[in-house]
């Protein structure tokens, strides 16, 4: 893309968000792993949807099928259900995505220690009943 169309779209985006005609339609999905045990037991994988911040369809690992939660949501939904393959797909989203996801995380952040950053400070109080008082604070810490 040359420098030219580039600003171009930039300008036309910029336009849009300054005129209000940006109130266009927007579709995202958002894939969540969800655990509490430390063995990933109850490990669960779960996909929405959205339209317009609505959620339309829904799939959850510990129920196995699409829900839909609008008319297209439905429609959908129930196309995909009949579809052993696409299930089959998400149904391994926990031993593919969730469980090593997790354990590359836990490996990284859980086991790692930062020291902490230490400050003293003089503080003097506005009353003169107190000649100093000493502030000890810490900063940048883990965990």
């Amino acid at each position: 893309m040359s420098v030219l169309k580039l600003l171009n779209f930039h300008h036309i985006l910029m336009l849009s968000v300054f005129t209000g005609a940006t109130n266009g339609y927007y579709y995202y999905r958002w894939s969540r792993c969800i655990y509490s045990s430390p063995d990933l037991s109850d490990m669960e994988f779960i996909e929405g949807s959205y339209f317009n911040k609505y959620p339309f369809v829904k799939y959850n690992s510990t129920v196995g099928i699409f829900v839909g939660f609008t008319e297209f949501g439905v429609k959908n939904a129930e196309m995909w259900n009949k579809d052993p393959s696409l299930l089959q797909q998400y149904r391994a989203q926990v031993e593919v995505f969730c469980k090593p996801n997790a354990k590359l995380m836990e490996a990284d952040i859980y086991n790692k220690t930062v020291q902490p950053k230490v400050k003293l400070s003089l503080v003097v109080p506005g009353d003169s009943k107190h000649p100093a008082l000493l502030m000890c604070s810490a900063y940048e810490f883990y965990p």
